[in-house]
């Protein structure tokens, strides 16, 4: 089933169109879901609230399109009925209607209030702060992010990384293919956030 949704939208070019996508931006951006600077598009703390709260919803799913393109082309072929179509899409919007503000409305998070300072951004030496998901500059677009390969970055960790540009040795981490590894954490030249392994050395 997931392989076929997988040729549907492969078929139709992925989501959404040039223009839809452009209007999609414009909505977000004026609700200030998400900033446009030149070429770089960040999420905003607001933006991120809603992605955390949305995650588990059906319309955040790309299988969702897949399932609509493909009832679309059975009304095409005429095994399916615009009726039946516009009333599934009439019943979901009204569930999200019903369900997501809820969802929204018990966020323990207030997306208003302002981080105090933590560090300096080696970038711009602007002012790094906590944020929803990031510690991130208050001016460019330097980040760390609060959980590194399933590994809870902290704010003393933060702090020290961007004092001494690492961190000591930190347990825990688990790369993709699911195996658990040790390191310490370091800011490279481009004040990228990057691993440093320890050498192992063998008890005499």
């Amino acid at each position: 089933m997931k392989l076929r949704r997988k040729k549907i939208l492969k078929a139709i070019e992925g989501i959404g169109t040039e223009a839809t996508r452009a209007n999609i931006l414009e909505t977000l951006k004026r609700q200030e879901y998400i900033e446009v600077n030149a070429s770089q598009i960040r999420v905003t703390d607001k933006g991120c609230v809603l992605c955390e709260n949305i995650k588990d919803v059906e319309i955040s799913s790309a299988e969702m399109t897949a399932k609509w393109e493909g009832y679309l082309k059975k009304i095409h072929d005429g095994t399916g009925t615009q009726a039946a179509f516009l009333g599934s899409i009439q019943r979901f919007i009204e569930h999200l209607i019903a369900v997501v503000p809820q969802q929204l409305a018990t966020a323990q998070i207030d997306v208003t209030a302002e981080s105090q300072a933590i560090g300096t951004c080696p970038t711009c030496g602007k002012a790094v702060l906590e944020k929803f998901k990031v510690f991130g500059c208050e001016s460019c677009d330097f980040v760390i992010f609060k959980k590194i390969l399933n590994k809870k970055i902290s704010r003393t960790m933060c702090v020290k990384l961007l004092k001494t540009r690492k961190t000591n040795l930190l347990k825990g981490f688990i790369s993709k293919n699911g195996k658990k590894f040790n390191a310490s954490l370091r800011l490279d030249d481009e004040n990228k956030v990057a691993f440093k392994f320890i050498p192992f050395t063998k008890a005499k």
